[in-house]
């Protein structure tokens, strides 16, 4: 309790008489960790980038390395356990049902992906709801159907598209996604503010996940800037990340994976660019990419000068963050003529259209590291990671200090004053796995100093970090890696041979770990 008493004596502040600050937490799906400006990227992100350069920006900052798995992460402060009925489970309390139980308004506006019914956000904390419960939506009509014919979603759902569990089947002919669901988050905490109510707001970007689909105007601002391909792009954004003071000088770009024989989908080959045939409609895939990470800033331009108008600014901790690395997705190879002959006479960006950015654009995305999302190397589990407080955090840090989604629920109990409870509608709920941030945030230092210990299992691929050591295992080698993380992190001098006790020691947590996720030793040897 010392710990809460500190953060709210350094908190300071005062909302009518209670020491209650706002909480807004966004979430873009499937942002690589170099696609903003502040972490290297070219794309256009002002909004985001004042935020970074106002506030904390973390160099070492995990996700679950997919959706679903980080988003449960993200709610609830402990690592995600095997599905068997829902991610959510009743062992588990998530942000809002622990801030809606101390007197705050709780809002979910946005991409929700962690199932219906008793665990839909009205179920699990969110007094309000607008938004998709499915993993993707057309952006101009997310009331369409999910899937087209030659793509299956994992845990699609049966109503995709609600508003405090009424079926949407409709929108407007002018209607974007990442417009709506900022003027419905908008609407919201003015709503909140004007009845004096704490707010917690959920701002879950589908953007920009695939379909590849955004407004004309956007588009037009990145034409032709992507025509010399996905090397010079890759390139040039470890050059920015290095003079930013992102990532270490001494870490050296590392070669870009084979791909495997398209038997996984996010495991395809990345063809050279001057071996690709039809360039011109490569570059527009990431052209339109870009215009959606570009529109999405623009929206969080508008939340920012809405709590600016509200004069909630200084008493709300904003947080930025991507739910996993840029996709390399694509349809499986039996299915990829049908997703041609779909787009074929259709704009991309459209809403007619239906495409994929593909694995060379998302080496791009996630430069300076290996792989992307799914994978367990560095570009499929860290994330861009801001903190922002007008007059709380000390503007212009960037941190070194290891983070996970884990610590985002530890975070908010320790600045908002709420003990963790240890039971919740008479279920006894699991410890948390992850640990306040606050320190870091009020910290001028660019790392305390506490070693972590984080493990990741998905689809086959395996890591586990401890401290500087991380070892990692690819669906594709089957074996362990080791790499030290503090001279290395782009993984390209894999240390196993030279150090067999270290990955012995720490395969052997790994293991420990993942058994207390639920998973059998036998099922994940089948991998």
């Amino acid at each position: 309790m010392c710990i809460l008493s500190f953060a709210l004596l350094m908190v300071g502040c005062d909302y009518n008489g209670r020491t209650k600050p706002n909480i807004i937490m966004i979430v873009a799906d499937d942002l690589g960790f170099s696609d903003l400006g502040c972490y290297g990227g070219e794309i256009k992100t002002p909004n985001i980038d004042k935020l970074g350069y106002e506030g904390i920006r973390f160099t070492q900052f995990y996700n679950g390395a997919v959706c679903f798995v980080s988003r449960a992460s993200m709610l609830t402060g402990v690592f995600t356990r095997k599905e068997e009925e829902g991610f959510l489970k009743q062992n588990m309390v998530t942000i809002g049902e622990v801030l809606q139980d101390n007197e705050y308004f709780t809002i979910l506006s946005g991409k929700w992906h962690l199932g219906e019914g008793k665990y839909s956000p009205n179920n699990r904390g969110f007094q309000e709801f607008y938004g998709s419960i499915a993993g993707a939506i057309n952006y101009f009509d997310p009331s369409l159907p999910t899937n087209p014919p030659f793509l299956e979603h994992y845990h699609s759902a049966e109503q995709p598209f609600v508003h405090n569990g009424k079926v949407i089947d409709g929108v407007p002919p002018d209607y974007y996604s990442t417009d709506a669901i900022t003027d419905h988050a908008i609407s919201q905490i003015t709503k909140s503010v004007n009845k004096d109510n704490p707010f917690f707001l959920h701002l879950a970007y589908n953007a920009p996940h695939y379909p590849l689909q955004a407004l004309p105007e956007d588009i037009e601002k990145y034409k032709g800037h992507y025509d010399e391909g996905y090397t010079f792009h890759r390139e040039k954004r470890y050059k920015n990340l290095v003079q930013l003071g992102i990532i270490s000088p001494d870490w050296v770009l590392p070669v870009v994976d084979e791909g495997g024989d398209g038997e996984l989908n996010y495991d395809r080959p990345v063809i050279p660019w001057n071996m690709i045939e039809d360039r011109d409609y490569e570059a527009n895939k990431m052209e339109v990419y870009s215009a959606m990470v570009d529109r999405m800033d623009q929206n969080i331009g508008r939340l920012l000068n809405t709590i600016e108008q509200l004069g909630v600014d200084d008493n709300t901790l904003v947080l930025f963050f991507s739910d996993n690395g840029g996709c390399a997705s694509l349809p499986r190879v039996e299915r990829m003529e049908e997703y041609y002959q779909f787009n074929k006479g259709n704009e991309i960006g459209s809403k007619s259209s239906y495409e994929f950015c593909g694995p060379g654009w998302a080496t791009v995305q996630s430069s300076p590291f290996r792989r992307y999302k799914v994978w367990t190397y560095e570009g499929g589990i860290s994330t861009p990671m801001i903190a922002y407080w007008k007059g709380k955090i000390k503007p212009g840090i960037v941190t070194r200090e290891v983070g996970h989604l884990v610590d985002i629920l530890p975070t908010v109990l320790d600045i908002t004053g709420i003990e963790y409870p240890s039971e919740y509608h008479g279920n006894k709920l699991l410890p948390l796995d992850g640990k306040s941030l606050f320190p870091t945030f009020i910290s001028d230092d660019e790392y305390i100093g506490e070693e972590r210990e984080l493990g990741w299992y998905l689809y086959g691929n395996r890591a586990y970090r401890k401290g500087n050591w991380k070892i990692v295992w690819g669906i594709n080698k089957q074996r362990w890696e080791l790499y030290d993380m503090k001279r290395d992190r782009t993984e390209i001098n894999d240390l196993s041979l030279k150090h067999p006790e270290i990955v012995n020691k720490l395969s052997e947590k790994w293991w420990v770990w993942v058994e207390q996720c639920n998973f059998q030793r036998e099922e994940i040897e089948r991998w």
